[in-house]
């Protein structure tokens, strides 16, 4: 569902004053009920995940051991500086993409 940017629009500029103070105003019926419709459907999102993993340390049959998570490769990458090459070659970076629905 795509942003109502009319209704948006319409809320922010198209305002009547109903009191003194102007604490209450009153908007367009149809832009309040198409912001709200938007702000009630479920959204979606696909997020990309960068798992290190730890060859040095498997187990069984999982190939390695977690190590640390991030949410973007640089941060990935950078935690790993500290580490010489031969340390390094013990850790690889796995990208994972995690779809999320939301609801109101």
């Amino acid at each position: 569902m795509n942003r109502p940017e009319q209704a948006i629009h319409q809320l922010e500029n198209h305002q009547q004053q109903i009191d003194a103070c102007g604490a209450m105003v009153g908007v367009s019926r149809q832009a309040l009920d198409e912001l709200l419709t938007y702000l009630k459907a479920p959204k979606s999102e696909v997020i990309s995940v960068f798992i290190i993993i730890d060859n040095s340390r498997s187990c069984d049959d999982a190939g390695g051991v977690f190590h640390e998570c991030w949410g973007s490769m640089e941060a990935a990458e950078e935690s790993l500086i500290d580490f010489d090459a031969r340390g390094r070659r013990d850790f690889h970076i796995m990208v994972e993409e995690l779809h999320i629905t939301t609801t109101s």
